[in-house]
């Protein structure tokens, strides 16, 4: 019992500080199971999607955070030199990993 006790206060204070390991707008928050995808941004110019890039960042309990996420990451990985979209994607499982994906389509 005592160890069921222990467990769910460090399960609690860890959600407390898990929520904001990535903090984003418009997507949905879920305590036990969240995989979304959301987009960011939208060009009006006319160019075509040849290519997509993706760049993640992975939280292990809110604690540690580790990769590199960045639009220009992205690009990089694929060659985008035009930028027509970019999307985020988010999965997080129990508060204890979350995996935060920048996707960047052009040409």
């Amino acid at each position: 019992m005592r160890v069921l006790i222990i467990f769910l206060i460090i399960f609690s204070l860890n959600n407390c500080f898990a929520g904001a390991s990535f903090a984003l707008k418009n997507v949905p928050f879920g305590l036990i199971y969240v995989d979304s995808e959301t987009n960011e941004f939208v060009t009006q110019n006319e160019i075509g999607i040849d290519r997509e890039g993706k760049a993640c960042a992975i939280s292990y309990m809110g604690w540690i955070v580790t990769g590199d996420a960045s639009v220009k990451t992205a690009m990089k990985k694929s060659e985008i030199s035009k930028i027509a979209v970019i999307d985020q994607k988010y999965k997080n499982i129990l508060q204890a990993f979350a995996e935060y994906c920048i996707i960047v389509k052009g040409e």
